[in-house]
């Protein structure tokens, strides 16, 4: 136990990967990233981190579908605004 957490302290772990091969690698290494010791290495928000999960995990659709929302959300909200109740 004493030896993990010096690791943990040190930043020292074993790539996901090296324990979960059949991990899709781009989400390995973003797990990776975000344990990192360095703070520039890591995402610098949740939404660069969300951002980097729909890439690795997606190709980019949940970033798709969120902006495609609020459109039609701003295109409802305007409609309302000039049609009458």
């Amino acid at each position: 136990m004493i030896a993990l957490l010096g690791a943990v302290i040190a930043g020292q772990f074993e790539p996901l990967l090296n324990k979960a091969p059949h991990i899709n690698p781009e989400l390995a290494a973003l797990v990776d990233r975000c344990l990192s010791k360095d703070p520039s290495r890591r995402p610098a928000n949740a939404r660069h981190l969300r951002d980097e999960l729909d890439r690795a995990l997606t190709g980019g659709v949940l970033r798709r579908v969120v902006e495609e929302s609020s459109r039609a959300s701003s295109v409802d909200d305007s409609v309302r605004r000039v049609l009458p109740a």
